[in-house]
């Protein structure tokens, strides 16, 4: 990875590069340059009559070259971590090498310096550094537009911002810890403005702004009318007080503070906040529940947390974004139409569904009235074929009794019969006994 610091002069590109040389785990690159040196020794600069080796890169500043070695871009490894200086005026050629690098390139703008009184002072009164307004202006439109980072703050709080972003891109991934998040805003970038005690271990508590979107206009909201309640079944568009500055390293992602969802309030919006963006941070809040829910000016409502990219996102990124401008440029109808006018519709309907409602009550009476009669018409046939069901069981059950009464009687008779039949049968036997005695006696009596 190679970071190059950019910066009007006397920004502080130089400071920054001796501070970070104590550094064992950093590379700084040497860069090469035509001009003599300014002090004995100087170090900052490999000073040649000519540029008589393969070179990484030169511009022309001046009557002098600039560039850098080629050899120094091959001794920083895809591991290592290599730093120098580029001249802001020239950045086109730093865009035309980071295009053909193989190295991860990120670019760091030192913007600490707004007037050429202020530059005059920071490189000692030498006016040959000295640079016209116009120019420092056109540098640091330039800076603006194509740094990585942007960091405008004091020199210890820009180096704690450059070694936080260098850790920060060593081990991509995951969440924003609290440091960085704290080195980061103390140096001017990431949210405009800030209060330390918001960033929690992995996130910041963000503020409600001044204005917000209700009902087609701008409601602004003061120190005497800081509060706001949004109507049920309503929505708003709420602009944080802080502004995002974003590394182009570093998305966000924004919710809902958890209070306002147990009260009904609905993040309608996608919270994703692209890496680089400038600008508002806004978002719809919809109110689902029967009840106003207030909101009140610089109270937290919001929670954002940052991520790093895989790699820095190139192009450039606008100076500046003014959301409610544009916003207001939307047609009125798209921002009435899902909640403002939701209560004075039902207001304005509720003649003619009460009439229907009248009409359907008297005709539910009327229904009502003959499924009662049906439900009376059938409770009494059923009395009435429960009682016939009775009556026929227990005549049943007689007859079963009589059946079972004249069985026994039968098998009575059909007893006594047979033993009739027996005593017949023994009188017979006995009777033809005795004739064979008699016809015995006759016989005898005829042979006499």
């Amino acid at each position: 990875m190679l970071i190059f610091l950019v910066g009007v002069r006397g920004a502080g590109k130089t400071s920054c590069i001796e501070h970070l040389r104590t550094r064992a785990d950093l590379n700084i690159l040497q860069p090469s340059t035509t001009r003599q040196p300014r002090t004995a020794p100087d170090t900052e600069y490999d000073f040649r009559s000519a540029f008589d080796v393969p070179m990484a890169w030169e511009i022309q500043v001046g009557h002098h070259l600039y560039g850098m070695r080629q050899s120094e871009v091959d001794q920083i490894r895809a591991s290592d971590v290599g730093i120098t200086v580029f001249e802001p005026g020239n950045m086109d050629r730093l865009l035309r090498f980071r295009e053909a690098s193989n190295h991860e390139v990120v670019i760091v703008g030192l913007d600490t310096i707004s007037t050429a009184a202020e530059q005059l002072t920071r490189v000692g009164g030498d006016a040959r550094r000295a640079q016209q307004q116009h120019e420092i202006d056109a540098q640091r439109v330039i800076i603006e537009e194509h740094a990585d980072l942007l960091v405008t703050g004091a020199l210890a709080e820009n180096i704690a911002a450059i070694e936080s972003t260098i850790r920060l891109l060593r081990n991509r991934g995951g969440i924003v810890d609290h440091q960085t998040m704290l080195d980061l805003l103390r140096a001017g970038t990431l949210l405009k403005p800030y209060q330390e005690d918001r960033t929690q271990r992995a996130s910041y508590d963000l503020r409600l702004g001044d204005q917000l979107l209700f009902d087609g206009g701008v409601v602004s909201l003061t120190a005497q009318r800081p509060t706001f309640s949004i109507p049920p079944y309503s929505f708003i568009i709420a602009e944080s007080l802080e502004k995002a500055d974003l590394p182009k390293f570093l998305s966000g992602r924004f919710d809902l503070r958890v209070s306002h969802f147990m009260k009904g309030i609905i993040l309608s919006n996608g919270p994703q906040v692209d890496p680089g963006f400038r600008g508002a941070l806004f978002c719809m809040l919809y109110n689902a529940s029967d009840r106003p829910v207030p909101i009140k000016q610089g109270e937290h409502f919001a929670t954002i947390e940052f991520h790093t990219t895989a790699l820095s996102t190139t192009g450039s990124r606008p100076t500046e974004y003014h959301y409610f401008q544009n916003l207001q440029r939307l047609s009125a109808d798209i921002l009435e139409r899902p909640g403002s006018k939701l209560l004075s519709r039902i207001e304005a309907v509720k003649p003619g569904v009460s009439k229907v409602l009248s009409v359907w009550t008297a005709t539910f009476a009327i229904f009502a009235a003959g499924l009662g009669v049906l439900v009376a018409w059938a409770l009494t046939t059923l009395i009435d074929v429960q009682k016939l069901g009775a009556d026929l069981k227990r005549q049943l059950e007689d007859s079963k009794e009589i059946v079972e009464k004249l069985q026994v009687e039968r098998g009575n008779l059909q007893a006594e019969g047979q033993k009739s039949l027996t005593e017949i049968k023994r009188r017979a036997e006995e009777a033809e006994g005795i004739l064979k005695l008699l016809q015995g006696e006759k016989d005898q009596r005829s042979g006499r």
